[in-house]
């Protein structure tokens, strides 16, 4: 199928019948949307091209997610014992991860055999006190790690031997990927002025060589949105946030070459901004998931039992939860030029979790009993609708769960096997015809 035209002061509507119909046509879960050809309207003003997928998708149907290697035993050697993934990447044959629980850095060939540890829990050369990002260089695969309370990044070669440090001094967010351009700059999302009052931050893209900071920066999209939340006042007058759950929020991610894609979730809108200043935005028609009624109570006392850790009695004195769930929660942003959105899907429970909250609430925001079965929509970096990928039982996305690393038809991403071990697995993408 050849690709839609997107030329400038161009306005098209495509196999508009319908439209009225299909802009109410339900994505919640597995439907026939994304079935049949892919139909969509689009339009152009000035560097920002918006394209509207109304039905059907380019691979006319679902892609699915074949495994073919897999790391990690309930019992067995220490290298195959996986505690909890803080972050994981892949590059020169190999998968490399890090295992919170240490820490440690590992690497695994494309298979799943293990290969070597990368360095070592410290303070000294080439060691680390928390590492929190991986970055595979583009030209000569060097790996380097993101050591967040050591301020630096850690640089070693493709077989693991310690190379040099680079350090840092501005902040940044420990939380996010970092990635590398294609000149060799490490682009991580930082605070440009952490000294100022919270609600001025500039966040931005940081670029990082060898000597620190290169004085590259890309500037994260601002939106004017507050997510909305409930409150409690510690002893002695602090005061913390938590989210309301299934409250839309601000959704973003960054990608090869400082692209990002960011939105707000209270609709199926996102934009992709690239170097340059062309935008593409991405639209689809969606009726979002409806919350149970049970699994809203059950995120309700959760929230509540966070909060009365530091404020015994505590009340809720927020929003109510919503009726229906956010259009998307996460990006991913393949350097092959696509964009996965990952969705929140119908919820679900664990019966080997703990379905009391109150128990232990850390615990049940790691593993909660209720989670969103996810569903994944893929769109390329011209605006179409690739199709839904299904994805595998146990396949994990969400809060502190690794980013999955995602390049052509290569994914590895954790995942729970049957008896609740954690693994990581290496998978195909195929797209039937």
């Amino acid at each position: 199928m050849s690709l839609p035209d997107l030329s400038p002061a161009r306005f098209a509507v495509v196999s508009f019948c319908l439209a009225a119909i299909l802009l109410t046509g339900a994505c919640s879960g597995r439907s026939d949307i994304g079935s049949g050809e892919w139909r969509f309207e689009t339009s152009t003003d000035g560097l920002i091209t918006t394209v509207r997928t109304l039905s059907g998708s380019v691979w006319k149907g679902p892609a699915r997610l074949v495994e073919e290697a897999s790391i990690g035993t309930a019992d067995g050697p220490e290298e195959h014992l996986i505690g909890q993934v803080e972050a994981l990447t892949a590059g020169n044959d190999r998968i490399y991860l890090i295992d919170r629980v240490g820490p440690i850095i590992r690497a695994y060939d494309l298979e799943g055999n293990y290969l070597t540890d990368i360095g070592r829990a410290g303070q000294g050369p080439g060691e680390y006190v928390r590492p929190r990002a991986l970055a595979v260089h583009p030209s000569d695969g060097r790996l380097v790690i993101r050591d967040g309370r050591g301020h630096r990044f850690n640089v070693y070669s493709p077989a693991g031997e310690y190379l040099m440090s680079w350090p840092y001094v501005t902040s940044v967010s420990y939380g996010y990927s970092m990635r590398f351009t294609d000149t060799g700059v490490l682009l991580t999302p930082g605070i440009l002025n952490p000294f100022e009052p919270i609600d001025e931050w500039q966040r931005a893209l940081i670029g990082f060589g060898p000597e620190g900071a290169t004085g590259d920066t890309i500037a994260i999209p601002d939106f004017d949105y507050e997510q909305p939340v409930v409150t409690n006042v510690e002893e002695g007058g602090g005061m913390n946030a938590s989210a309301v759950p299934f409250a839309p929020d601000v959704v973003w991610n960054s990608g090869h070459n400082g692209v990002i894609a960011a939105g707000i979730s209270e609709s199926f809108r996102i934009t992709l901004s690239f170097p340059g200043g062309r935008q593409l935005v991405i639209e689809r028609a969606c009726e979002p998931v409806r919350v149970q009624t049970e699994e809203k109570e059950w995120w309700r006392a959760l929230t509540a039992a966070g909060m009365r850790v530091a404020q015994p009695g505590w009340v809720w004195n927020g929003p109510p939860i919503p009726d229906t769930k956010p259009a998307y929660s996460d990006f991913i942003l393949d350097p092959t030029g696509r964009l996965w959105v990952q969705r929140p899907g119908p919820g679900r429970t664990h019966e080997d979790r703990e379905p009391d909250p109150e128990a232990n609430p850390f615990q049940s925001y790691l593993d909660p009993y209720w989670s969103d079965a996810p569903i994944m929509d893929v769109f390329d970096f011209e605006g179409r609708y690739l199709g839904e990928v299904i994805v595998p039982d146990g396949f994990r996305l969400g809060l502190g769960i690794a980013e999955p690393y995602i390049r052509g038809e290569t994914i590895v991403a954790c995942c729970d096997s049957p008896e609740g071990f954690p693994t990581v697995k290496r998978f195909r993408l195929v797209i039937d015809e």
